[in-house]
């Protein structure tokens, strides 16, 4: 019986993959060297240390799957031996939870652009008044005045734009906030400074040579010897 119980672990472990074990002992290492440098019982493990652990895993930038399969070592290990298994404790699962959150979670939001920055793009662009740069300055600018996203500036047609004495009014055939597809109209103002965007939008519009109501504004470029113009092929511009 006892040479039974002796080799029963070793029989036990090849129910899973041989490189799964070996992984799972690779990380139980790591809990096992903590847990002597602070001269805490290794097996069977405290939940209250076990969590600790593994928040000193979240405060020394390991990865998620390192914490992850430090997790599932330490799980697999007390269920092979038959301990009482310390990660299905409710204080170990919250920091197991805590580090998914604070680590794989992480929102990077985008800055919002400012004038200042716009005013940096129209004078280091336009510098070279090329039709590239001008389509540059013109999708910026009428991005920022009209709240637009890249997939409604890009889809603008001619025909979509109305020229008023004090405004640009322009349609949106499609929104991601229009669920009902019905389409809306922005009116954007005229002003008197160079990022006015009626202005510039009016200035590319002539340098492009755009004059069918079916043309797309925004389109990509060919390059010719002389000068680039817009491509022939009425397809809008893609996002890359």
């Amino acid at each position: 019986m006892k040479k039974l119980i002796d080799t029963f672990p070793n029989y036990y472990v090849n129910c899973r993959e041989k490189n799964t074990i070996k992984r799972y002992e690779q990380y139980f290492k790591l809990w096992k060297d903590w847990a002597i440098k602070f001269d805490i019982k290794v097996l069977p493990a405290h939940p209250f240390y076990v969590a600790l652990f593994l928040l000193s895993l979240i405060q020394e930038n390991y990865t998620m799957p390192q914490i992850e399969s430090s997790y599932y070592g330490i799980k697999i290990f007390h269920t092979t031996l038959c301990y009482n298994d310390p990660c299905n404790h409710s204080i170990v699962k919250n920091m197991y939870q805590a580090a998914k959150r604070m680590i794989t979670h992480k929102v990077k939001k985008k800055e919002p652009i400012t004038i200042e920055q716009l005013t940096n793009i129209h004078e280091t662009l336009l510098k070279n008044d090329t039709l590239a740069n001008t389509r540059t300055v013109v999708i910026c600018l009428l991005s920022f005045a009209g709240f637009l996203r890249f997939s409604e500036i890009i889809s603008l047609r001619l025909s979509d734009l109305i020229f008023e004495e004090c405004f640009l009014k322009v349609f949106i055939e499609k929104s991601k906030t229009d669920i009902y597809r019905e389409g809306s109209w922005v009116l954007i103002s005229k002003t008197s400074s160079k990022l006015c965007p009626v202005k510039n939008t009016l200035t590319y519009i002539s340098l492009a040579n755009i004059k069918k109501p079916n043309e797309f504004l925004f389109r990509a470029l060919s390059t010719g010897k002389r000068k680039s113009k817009l491509r022939d092929k009425n397809t809008p511009l893609s996002y890359t």
